[in-house]
């Protein structure tokens, strides 16, 4: 029988990023009773960030993303993200019509904590929210209803496709 389990790190600091993302998924044999013991080590901390919800990125709360910034928390809704754009340590949040928050976390922290079904990494820089897409560029990018466009990597360019095809017709 197998198991698969998040591995997160031992050490308890506010800032130490803990990473839940699929990235970190791996998998042993239950026979293992280290592995048990380690499975069930995770998930009580796993448990326990959901409870005091002390991440500086988090989506656990009813369909808002709760981030940490300079002067505070701000809440913003999971459907008015339509993009996040990486800026070297920083990312750039664009919400709603035209608003944007930047916070001092790379891309790559923002995608494995923000899981969702309509999210998708389209290009190394950006995280794009597909309900918002209206048109698929042959020249690879997309526009989105706000006419904004944004780059597609030929690595992803099918999977991209799939997946708006996925969720327009499903």
């Amino acid at each position: 029988m197998k198991l698969q389990f998040l591995l997160l790190p031992d050490d308890q600091e506010q800032n130490s990023g803990i990473l839940y993302g699929l990235n970190n998924l791996h998998t042993t044999s239950t026979d293992d009773p280290e592995a048990v013991q380690l499975l069930l080590k995770n998930l009580t901390r796993l448990m326990a960030d959901q409870t005091t919800n002390a991440s500086p990125i988090s989506n656990k709360d009813s369909g808002n993303l709760r981030l940490s910034v300079a002067d505070g928390i701000v809440f913003i809704p999971l459907d008015e993200i339509r993009y996040v754009k990486a800026d070297g340590p920083y990312a750039e949040i664009h919400y709603a019509k035209d608003k944007m928050v930047l916070i001092a976390k790379p891309l790559k922290e923002i995608c494995s904590r923000l899981i969702h079904p309509s999210f998708m990494r389209v290009h190394q820089s950006y995280l794009c929210q597909l309900n918002w897409v209206e048109k698929i560029h042959r020249d690879g990018y997309l526009v989105l209803k706000t006419q904004e466009h944004i780059p597609v990597s030929r690595a992803n360019w099918q999977q991209v496709i799939d997946a708006l095809t996925a969720l327009k017709n499903g």
